[in-house]
């Protein structure tokens, strides 16, 4: 977009606003910067050092404790494996352990663990 082009879209815009959006006449192009992709962090994807029966026990730190059955894993389970923390979520290779705790308030956090046997 031109000068004449913008100003006539836009007649009240300011001059710093004009030069931000075009330069020699012509709308400069912003430039976008790549987001953080869904791509695992192995080497290879699937890839897990030790491939073995994992526990993950999520613990809610909660100055309200809820009903139990209100704590939903499945979001952290499904980033540990995207992440490649875990080889899978399947319950060949993944046992999960949801629980939480009372603490006091402005201490709540989500505690996420993973232990591999020995």
């Amino acid at each position: 977009m031109t000068r004449e082009e913008f100003i006539k879209q836009w007649p009240q815009a300011s001059e710093s606003t004009i030069a931000a959006n075009c330069s020699d006449g012509v709308a400069s192009s912003s430039i976008a910067k790549r987001g953080p992709s869904n791509e695992s962090v192995a080497a290879t994807p699937g890839e897990n050092p030790r491939p073995a029966k994992c526990i993950v026990r999520i613990t809610s730190c909660r100055s309200r404790l809820i009903d139990e059955r209100n704590l939903h894993d499945k979001a952290f389970v499904d980033a540990l494996k995207m992440s490649g923390a875990i080889f899978d979520d399947s319950p060949k290779w993944c046992k999960v352990e949801v629980s939480q705790i009372a603490v006091a308030a402005g201490l709540d956090r989500t505690i996420i663990e993973i232990k591999y046997p020995e």
